[in-house]
């Protein structure tokens, strides 16, 4: 009977994964903290189309203003969402730094505790590299297509269907299109995915260093405290 509760209180026991649990937690993580940003940037990407497809008969420059809002707000929700992660992120980190310290001096703590939550700086830009990996697989699809048509364009279904999921990476192609005519690879739409790598990265850092200097005692507390 204690060897089934000992077996079961280690299987619930989150604090301690292996390496391999934890690099897998890890990915889970970043990929659901990048589904919301995702979705933010798929629904600028319909909303953007919609402005193609309303204002087709609009001046060039108008398209370009209005796509470019879409995918200005598509980066306001980006940045905002890994902002508020950085800061979650460092509280988890916090919280497991008191952990290890305790467990080091033989104090017990709670099992529960999920290392895979725990801020580092790298996982903003991981968070923003699985926003941006569909647009990667889409750019990449798109340039295979237009590499492999004899007229080198797109069908119009598969463009409309990519700009569905991904247009904010090919508004630059899109509206470049709309001045000059020219059909433009798709491939070129690799360079937006920096897009969001930048913003999540930059603004997951700046969350956590806001939570961080939140937790510190200012100066004038201290003097007062003494």
């Amino acid at each position: 009977m204690d060897e089934e509760q000992k077996t079961e209180k280690q299987a619930r026991d989150r604090s301690h994964p292996t390496p391999v649990q934890l690099f897998l937690r890890t990915q889970l993580e970043c990929l659901r903290r990048a589904l919301t940003p995702f979705l933010m940037y798929m629904f600028m990407s319909m909303l953007g189309l919609a402005v193609f497809a309303l204002a087709k008969n609009a001046h060039a420059a108008v398209k370009i203003a209005l796509t470019a809002l879409c995918l200005a707000m598509g980066v306001f929700y980006n940045g905002h969402l890994c902002y508020n992660a950085g800061k979650l992120h460092f509280a988890a980190y916090s919280s497991g730094e008191l952990y290890r310290k305790r467990e080091a001096e033989g104090i017990p703590v709670p099992h529960d505790h999920r290392p895979e939550r725990e801020y580092r700086a790298w996982k903003g830009f991981l968070i923003g590299f699985y926003v941006g990996l569909p647009a990667v697989i889409l750019s990449l699809a798109g340039g295979i297509v237009q590499l492999t048509a004899s007229n080198g364009s797109i069908p119009t279904l598969l463009a409309v269907i990519f700009m569905l999921i991904s247009g904010w990476a090919f508004f630059p192609i899109t509206c470049a299109y709309a001045v000059t005519g020219v059909t433009i690879s798709w491939f070129w739409a690799l360079l937006m995915v920096l897009l969001p790598i930048a913003v999540s990265g930059a603004m997951y850092l700046v969350g956590a260093h806001s939570r961080a200097r939140s937790r510190k005692p200012s100066a004038r507390g201290g003097e007062d405290a003494k």
